[in-house]
């Protein structure tokens, strides 16, 4: 079965950590699979949205978003602004896997194609 992943990533925006939502974006664009990421974010300013459209690498998703969550009452509630897109979104896409992490959090491909190699060991033991 072909794997794709439907990826969020929550990023509450801070300049000072560009760098670090870079690297998990360039970690999910080596994977090798397609994926569809989503940049959940705070930011509603045009120049904060376009600083973390650049930090996307170009061309290596299958489709590439940022969205901006508003009414956030905490910046905590920031993570979970991923669950609507799992209901309503994940389901019926064909994505075969989610993926939820915050900007600091990297999952390399490799440890993404452990995961997906020793998965069916897990079935059996329900």
């Amino acid at each position: 079965m072909s794997q794709r992943v439907l990826a969020c990533v929550t990023f509450h925006y801070a300049a000072a950590r560009l760098g670090w939502l870079k690297q998990t974006l360039d970690c999910f664009a080596a994977y090798p699979c397609p994926v569809h990421l989503i940049i959940l974010t705070n930011a509603y300013v045009a120049d904060e949205a376009s600083a973390i459209e650049r930090a996307i690498p170009p061309g290596r998703f299958t489709q590439a978003e940022v969205r901006h969550v508003g009414g956030l009452q905490h910046p905590f509630e920031l993570t979970w602004a991923h669950k609507p897109i799992i209901a309503n979104e994940f389901s019926h896409n064909g994505d075969t896997h989610f993926i939820y992490v915050e900007d600091d959090i990297l999952i390399p491909p490799e440890a993404f194609g452990y995961w997906v190699k020793h998965r069916p060991a897990l079935d059996r033991r329900g």
